[in-house]
């Protein structure tokens, strides 16, 4: 039988879960009860979003991959996001540098420039395969409009679609390093291109750190990788 492991059914768990990502579990807790009314518990809201995330390990493992030749690229991307933490859960180095400022303050607005220490860095990953798409800039930026074809006739140009994420994996924490999240990325993707015949392509942002710890990875397993920084993060660097 379909039942589901604890006393709530499978429609409320996945009606925590939902909630509980959009903000705080008194947030997720409210809603649920204006929803079904006074069926559940502000601590079995938590309970239910942690042994949600707790699947997801176990979700992976029992789809693998699907083969794909070697003309199809292989993507590994990875982004980091600050949490903020209350201050027993802070790493040692961050909250040395919270006490050093004299306390850890959670004001919800800070001074430009200003940084309180209160945070952990979060890191997700993802690897996916892609199958390769020929476009033009026109291609992805410009609005479809009408384009003369020099027989007085006009069609309309229109976006070309980009490659289509396949075989999608999944990974984060915000327990393990940054440096832990990757080396499992690239895990993961080795494990798909075990004779090293396929493209890589690793889509980030412009951070710094993560960029050196992604090389510094590459390095280390002799990948031949090729790093693509992401469009609105090309605008914001500065011109050398």
């Amino acid at each position: 039988m379909n039942l589901p492991e604890r006393s709530h059914s499978h429609g409320l768990r996945r009606l925590a879960a939902r909630e509980a990502i959009r903000g705080s579990f008194q947030a997720a807790h409210a809603a649920l009860t204006d929803r079904c009314g006074k069926v559940i518990g502000k601590r079995q809201v938590e309970q239910l979003a942690v042994a949600t995330a707790g699947d997801i390990g176990a979700f992976y493992a029992s789809r693998p991959a699907q083969p794909c030749t070697d003309d199809a690229l292989l993507v590994p991307s990875v982004d980091g996001k600050g949490v903020v933490m209350r201050p027993e859960a802070l790493r040692e180095q961050t909250a040395r540098a919270a006490r050093a400022k004299g306390g850890n303050t959670y004001r919800t607005r800070l001074a430009s420039g200003e940084k309180t220490g209160r945070k952990r860095m979060a890191t997700v990953g993802v690897v996916y395969d892609a199958e390769p798409v020929s476009r033009r800039p026109h291609h992805v930026i410009t609005l479809a409009q009408p384009v003369a074809c020099g027989n007085g006739n006009h069609a309309i140009r229109r976006h070309r679609r980009g490659p289509k994420a396949k075989n999608k994996w999944l990974t984060g924490s915000i327990a393990t390093t940054s440096e832990q999240v990757i080396a499992c990325v690239f895990g993961q993707a080795a494990a798909r291109d075990p004779e090293g015949h396929r493209r890589w392509i690793m889509l980030v942002d412009d951070a710094p750190r993560q960029l050196d710890l992604i090389r510094a990875e590459a390095e280390r397993r002799g990948v031949d990788l090729c790093i693509l920084i992401d469009f609105i993060h090309v605008l914001e660097l500065p011109l050398v």
